[in-house]
């Protein structure tokens, strides 16, 4: 008989290898242990648990593993069975990898930790329950970093400042904001780019001085974060380099011409003063660089629980980072970001998973444009 329905044929094929025979003799130790499991959970109803996603991740460099915190949901009321098996694994194998076998009902969580992979390996990994496949992770080592931190272990980073640095001369200030950032260090992607040791790293604060070469590409930079216990933390594309504004002031106008003294008395009053000579013509005007906001219409969720918004940039300016808000009348329960990146030069697309989906919830994207003017 075949319990799995939309789709799921096809991976209880793939699976079937972990299920033996079931003679006479397995059949008649099945019914023994469900008349000596009354009192334990029941055996999950199919449909009744499902994964419910990434919560978050901490990448450790020298070990080159992530700690990741992974959701599931039972919609019924009582606990439910669910022992690691066919109906229970994880893709790629080993399919047993500690995964939870008893679900309470509404969302629970658990950790998982496992080797990073190189970028040219297969790189995800799934939570398999009831035939619902959930690729819950991108496990490549050059992408783990810069995943959704966890709160409760790990580094942060929250905001950048400034959002931009010009090129050429000398070094310039920058500050990462976050939480879990004591006595770390600061890298920036890409060449032409140096930074210092920094003057000040505190828990949620980090001052380093960056210096820019003046042929560096005007491109978007990573910026990565690693604390002394080798754990990484990074923001993609959230540091913009751009040219050093050309300013330029106009010349001083001629002074213009004394006035005459007035008759000099016995201790009379001074003569008025001459009149100011014509002023110059004003210099042309320097450039400079401005950070405007953009902001996204709300976007409703669907019923897969998913919303895509984007926030475009005005005319005359480039994206430099994002970020998003969803918005809810009751209370989220799990949230995942599928995508939080740039799309062309001036847009910002965010796509979440929200669960469960509801219909009064909204999903706003903003984005942070550099002007020139």
């Amino acid at each position: 008989m075949n319990f799995l329905s939309n789709g799921a044929d096809e991976m209880n094929s793939k699976r079937t290898w972990h299920r033996g025979a079931r003679g006479p003799a397995v059949m008649a130790a099945i019914a023994a242990l469900a008349v000596a499991a009354t009192a334990q959970p029941v055996q999950a109803s199919f449909g009744s648990v499902k994964p419910g996603g990434l919560i978050c991740t901490t990448f450790n460099a020298a070990s080159a593993t992530s700690t990741v915190q992974l959701a599931a949901y039972n919609t019924s009321s009582v606990n439910e069975s669910l022992p690691a098996g066919d109906f229970n694994y994880l893709d790629p194998d080993p399919i047993d990898r500690g995964q939870p076998g008893v679900f309470a009902p509404g969302w629970s969580s658990w950790r998982l930790s496992f080797p990073a992979v190189a970028d040219d390996a297969a790189h995800q990994m799934a939570w398999v329950l009831n035939g619902a496949y959930d690729p819950i992770l991108d496990t490549r080592a050059s992408e783990q970093p810069f995943l959704r931190p966890c709160a409760d272990h790990g580094p942060a980073i929250a905001s950048v400042s400034p959002a931009g640095l010009v090129a050429g001369g000398g070094a310039q200030a920058l500050t990462i904001w976050g939480r879990g950032m004591a006595g770390a260090t600061v890298l920036i992607g890409g060449a032409g780019v140096h930074v210092a040791t920094p003057t000040a790293a505190v828990d949620q604060r980090i001052d380093v001085a960056v210096t820019v070469d003046g042929d560096a590409a005007r491109t978007p930079r990573d910026v990565l974060v690693k604390t002394p216990g080798n754990l990484e933390v990074g923001c993609r594309a959230c540091l913009q380099i751009a040219a050093a504004p050309d300013v330029q002031t106009g010349a001083q106008g001629p002074k213009g011409d004394a006035g005459a003294p007035g008759p000099k008395g016995d201790a009379g009053p001074q003569g008025p003063k001459g009149d100011a000579g014509p002023a110059g013509a004003p210099g042309a005007p320097g450039t400079t660089a401005a950070v405007v906001r953009a902001t996204s219409a709300p976007a409703t969720f669907g019923r897969d629980g998913q919303a895509t918004a984007s926030a475009r940039c005005p005319a005359g300016t480039s994206v430099i980072s994002g970020g998003h808000d969803v918005d809810s009348s009751a209370s989220l329960q799990v949230v995942s970001v599928v995508t939080d990146q740039a799309t062309g030069d001036r847009s910002w697309t965010v796509t979440v998973r929200a669960v469960p989906a509801r219909a009064g919830r909204r999903l706003t994207v903003s984005a942070n444009c550099l002007k020139r003017s």
